[in-house]
């Protein structure tokens, strides 16, 4: 794996890492799913660590976050022409969320099952790329900024709910 591999291994291993705690953390906080929504790293462990009853508020605030994306990733695919401008997965990921509400009821329900498939499948694949010897190996640099990271998005996600 060459050095570049390695960093953005790193960096995946980190968000994992970091977003698994904050899917520990917050429930233990008693935090609600839209505090969840916002601070929880991957949209799998919004599933997971939002309470049952509340995991559609939590998920629907995640989903959000991540529509803010585009503006963003638009934003930047502007400045280096040899990307597209907005990536095809967010455009299909916009289209989506325009046509959910055009879906049968029936439909989504029978989606609830694979969804749940597909993200314990997501969160698997997550943990499994997870290298234990490249991120004994990381520095502690970057540790430090993988937590604190994590702690300006929880806090940020709580200083919103706070404010708004």
């Amino acid at each position: 794996m060459d050095r570049e591999d390695e960093h953005v291994a790193t960096s995946i291993a980190l968000v994992t890492l970091y977003g698994a705690v904050a899917m520990i953390v917050l429930p233990l906080l008693n935090a609600s799913p839209q505090w969840i929504g916002l601070s929880v790293h991957e949209v799998a462990q919004v599933a997971a660590a939002a309470p049952t009853s509340s995991v559609a508020t939590a998920m629907a605030v995640k989903l959000g976050r991540v529509a803010l994306l585009a503006p963003i990733v638009a934003g930047v695919g502007a400045r280096g022409r040899a990307t597209p401008l907005v990536p095809g997965f967010l455009l299909g990921f916009l289209a989506l969320m325009l046509v959910s509400p055009l879906v049968p009821i029936v439909v989504l329900d029978h989606a609830k099952t694979l969804t749940t498939i597909v993200l314990a499948a997501a969160l698997f694949g997550l943990g499994t790329s997870v290298r234990p010897k490249s991120l004994l190996r990381t520095s502690p640099r970057a540790l430090l900024l993988g937590l604190l990271s994590t702690l300006l998005v929880c806090g940020t996600g709580y200083l919103s709910l706070r404010v708004v």
